[in-house]
């Protein structure tokens, strides 16, 4: 029999290869993290057999599909191989092709899939492999079946991604998550985002929300930042980074106050009251400090025309806020390359007079941070 996994299980398989064999169109909208796409069907494809099975029927629809797997299955499995370091045209397909068009049936108006596995040799030295589908049916089953029939240590995804995705929300939503959250609260600068990262390079708990939203999460945050992070891809990653310190055992997870709004991705309601719920540090640096630690971090490794192009751009989106003289001056210093004196006026006249939590009551926070070292609660 193939052998099926929970995401439970998966999480605790260790170096094994997720494999999505949905369409591209549907992984680019969401997908686990860490999988790799290696579709089944191209999206028109997928749209020829959707359109083939409303018009015609299930069986004309398989025939279809089973014709493109027998003449395409090499192409859209070459780059598992690649993952693998597995020559996969160097091995013996033909067995593996006839089990699956063995396996796949018609009854009444759905595409099935009945398991013709039999006892097979692990003979391919790779990682395991996990396929999943949208439902965990005929199309990760297929795959898991050929590789299975190759000599590969194959898994399919019980449920698929729609079960995932269930997860993703019903925990993300939960009443309650299973550790508490510790977050560092600052103004611009102060090196909230560089703590965290450090943290996690040492295997402390810790949650960097702008990485996984791919925004640093202010007027300026998507510069040197080419692709912006999307709303599930946020959601499923959180879930999967959260579920990973679930796992290790972890009471208490650090990561950086934000506004619910990060770039195109909004935090959870329910992990904004977390982070009110739990632990506040309170980081400070002194104004010097934090205009070195953005040039450095910020604005010197972006390339000078981009830098330019793209912080005028955020320059001229907070225009209004700023005021007329406010913007020209700032306007003027960036393009005359004072870059230090830009960033302190930028700090000074907007971000701090914007950051509401700066101004919160002592009685708020439980620590404060001059320094790199995390308190312990």
């Amino acid at each position: 029999m193939l052998k099926s996994i929970t995401l439970e299980q998966l999480r605790a398989l260790p170096h094994s290869v997720i494999v999505d064999v949905r369409s591209p169109s549907e992984f680019a909208d969401s997908q686990i993290p860490g999988a790799f796409n290696a579709p089944l069907l191209d999206n028109a494809q997928r749209a020829e057999i959707g359109t083939l099975y409303k018009k015609v029927g299930g069986d004309a629809a398989l025939k279809r599909a089973l014709e493109i797997f027998g003449e395409e299955f090499k192409a859209r499995f070459d780059s598992v191989g690649e993952i693998l370091g597995v020559a996969i045209g160097d091995l013996d397909f033909s067995a593996a092709v006839e089990a699956v068009k063995k396996a796949l049936y018609v009854a009444g108006k759905d595409v099935r899939f009945r398991d013709v596995s039999s006892s097979v040799e692990i003979k391919v030295q790779a990682p395991p492999l996990v396929f999943y589908c949208w439902r965990g049916g005929a199309r990760s089953k297929s795959t898991a079946l050929f590789f299975h029939t190759l000599g590969f240590d194959v898994y399919y995804l019980e449920k698929g991604h729609k079960e995932f995705r269930r997860q993703v929300l019903e925990f993300l939503n939960g009443e309650k998550y299973p550790f508490k959250l510790c977050t560092l609260y600052g103004l611009t600068g102060c090196g909230k985002t560089k703590i965290l990262q450090k943290a996690i390079e040492e295997g402390v708990p810790a949650i960097d929300l702008e990485e996984l939203a791919r925004h640093r999460g202010s007027a300026f945050g998507q510069i040197g930042i080419p692709v912006l992070g999307q709303q599930k891809e946020f959601e499923n990653m959180l879930y999967w980074k959260m579920r990973q310190w679930q796992d290790a055992g972890a009471s208490l997870v650090y990561v950086e106050g934000e506004s619910r709004r990060i770039g195109r991705c909004q935090v959870p309601q329910r992990f904004m009251d977390a982070m009110l719920e739990g632990f506040h540090v309170k980081v400070e640096r002194s104004l010097e400090e934090r205009v070195a630690l953005i040039l450095r971090d910020y604005v010197e490794p972006v390339p000078r025309e981009q830098w330019l192009r793209e912080a005028q751009r955020s320059l001229e989106s907070i225009g209004k806020r700023l005021g007329g003289e406010k913007f020209k001056e700032l306007r003027e210093d960036l393009f005359a390359g004072r870059d230090s004196d830009f960033v302190r006026k930028l700090l000074v006249d907007y971000y701090d007079k914007s950051y509401l939590l700066s101004r919160a009551d002592e009685g708020f926070y439980h620590a404060l941070m001059t320094d790199s070292k995390l308190p312990k609660f």
